[in-house]
């Protein structure tokens, strides 16, 4: 007998299997957005600003004029106001900053004892808060990191210019801290290159002229030949690496102001470095640039970057835009 399935097939093609079909290009649409938030690594919201009401009676540096309602409460609408009411510089500057339907509520402090004459100003020391923030510029340019961010360590020390010349005897984390109630990672950190550097004193400068981030893992090449035996193989990256050590510093090579560009050119510099040093140095000379700290430790290879192989003599480095400008004809040079 044959078996007719005409019937049946039109009963399954009238089967609903409840599949939703999505065009990846709206899909893609859908979420672009989150993507470029969510890669954001520098990136500070609304929920991480703290500020807070006046509290009811007395309390030192109380604003009484410039003050604003939100929720029934009063809130200072200055920077001194919201700093003696207890809110630290960053998230003052950055509250007032915001349009105010946009600000987020001020909170009720927590050490607050109403009916009780208290001082709040614990972060209302403009002396102290110029110390920190040159501790966040120094941070930033020498070390290519902010204070007590991820990358900090508990207990680790000041470092010694800082703490001797400028007598700032706070930990990365007590600046931090000091400074802004949020991460301060959360700062897009290229607007250290928006400083004016002709406001510095005479002893930052002169650190400063001894090496900002960045430069360390190619300052063996200005100042030793490479000895591993075939080094003459890695002739054009030696002389790209050289480039890089010797040419003045620039805001387009330091890490937190690195352009985008330098990627595609170089691929890792930091790593491709790494693995050029392992070949054309050879193992004793690596321990001793270590021993004096031109390098913080031995280089790691990484096999994924190999960039440095395709380096030509024509990708030498050169400086676009410096860090420390030329001095103007008839001037002394300050670095």
């Amino acid at each position: 007998m044959a078996a007719v399935l005409g019937p049946v097939i039109r009963q399954v093609d009238a089967i609903d299997f409840g599949t939703i079909t999505v065009s990846p290009a709206q899909f893609a649409a859908l979420l672009q957005k989150y993507v470029w938030e969510g890669s954001k690594r520098h990136r500070l919201v609304k929920d991480d600003i703290h500020v807070f009401f006046n509290i009811e009676g007395d309390f030192a540096g109380k604003e009484t004029v410039d003050i604003i309602e939100m929720d029934n409460k009063k809130v200072s609408n200055n920077l001194v106001g919201l700093m003696s009411a207890g809110a630290k510089f960053m998230d003052a500057a950055f509250w007032l900053a915001l349009p105010k339907d946009e600000r987020p509520t001020p909170e009720d402090h927590p050490a607050a004892k109403p009916g009780q004459k208290q001082d709040f100003s614990t972060f209302n020391n403009h002396e102290e808060i110029a110390k920190c923030m040159f501790f966040y510029f120094f941070y930033l340019l020498t070390r290519a990191r902010a204070p007590g961010g991820e990358g900090s360590k508990e207990g680790q020390p000041v470092p010694q210019f800082l703490r001797t010349i400028l007598s700032i005897k706070k930990s990365p984390t007590e600046v931090a801290e000091y400074l802004g109630s949020f991460d301060l990672e959360k700062i897009d950190p290229s607007w250290i290159k928006h400083i004016n550097l002709k406001g510095l004193s005479q002893e930052a400068l002169n650190r400063f002229g001894l090496g900002v981030a960045g430069y360390r893992m190619s300052a063996p090449f200005k100042l030793c030949k490479p000895d591993a035996p075939g080094h003459d193989t890695y002739i054009d990256a030696i002389n790209v690496a050289k480039s890089f050590a010797t040419t003045d510093a620039c805001w387009s090579f330091h890490p937190s102001t690195r352009t985008p560009d330098l990627l595609t050119k170089y691929g890792n510099i930091n790593q491709n470095l790494a693995n050029l040093l392992l070949v054309t140095y050879k193992k004793e000379t690596l321990e001793q640039l270590v021993t004096i700290r031109t390098l913080y430790a031995m280089p790691t290879p990484n096999p994924n970057h190999t960039n440095y192989t395709e380096w030509t003599d024509s990708m030498r480095y050169v400086t676009k835009e410096r860090i420390f400008p030329l001095p103007t004809k008839g001037a002394t040079s300050t670095t």
